[in-house]
């Protein structure tokens, strides 16, 4: 459920089991941010550290960073028309979906050749390994130089961990009804879900 809380808000953090009595959980930080802030390095690299920061300590089953996106079901879940419920315990198998940040655990990074490899396919301007396994991939320097280029790159990059049946996704995929528009200044999710 998405709610927006007003102008003078900054974000909102959600943290929830996803199935009772497994071992997964998920946390989700809206972040408001401005057209300028989408398109500053340093607004952009301190969201993307603190992810990084936040998930070095563990092998996160999958993680994002999206413009405007606060659904359980990804882009690519939606597409394939499926839900979170499906896609969350097949993470450490295929990648549940990709974005402008997509944090890949460790079984796939090792199948798409290790973050070394991943750095070098040119598809991500930054590629952090951490230190519990997996790798947080960033396609652009800023969200907004997240161009429908970059996307296919990631995209390319990441198709032999991605579900049988994937697409390139060309701009977000919304349910109907499930995301609302802000008036003023867009929310920037950071999707992360990890399992012990």
């Amino acid at each position: 459920m998405t709610e927006f809380y007003g102008d003078d808000v900054l974000g909102r953090v959600l943290a929830r089991r996803v199935r009772p009595g497994e071992s997964f959980s998920q946390l989700v930080i809206g972040l408001r941010a401005d057209p300028a802030q989408r398109s500053d390095t340093r607004f952009c690299s301190a969201v993307v550290e603190f992810l990084a920061t936040a998930l070095d300590e563990v092998n996160p089953l999958f993680a994002r960073i999206e413009h405007d996106i606060f659904d359980d079901e990804t882009n690519l879940d939606i597409a394939l028309l499926r839900d979170s419920g499906e896609s969350i315990p097949l993470g450490r198998t295929h990648l549940r979906g990709y974005a402008w940040v997509t944090v890949c655990p460790e079984e796939l990074v090792r199948r798409l050749g290790g973050s070394g490899e991943l750095q070098q396919r040119g598809a991500f301007a930054r590629v952090i390994p951490l230190r519990s396994g997996g790798a947080l991939l960033q396609a652009s320097e800023t969200l907004a130089g997240f161009t429908d280029d970059a996307m296919r790159k990631v995209f390319e990059a990441l198709a032999p961990v991605l579900p049988r049946g994937s697409r390139l996704l060309t701009r977000p995929i919304r349910k109907s009804g499930s995301c609302r528009k802000t008036p003023a200044a867009s929310s920037t999710p950071l999707d992360c879900f990890r399992s012990p």
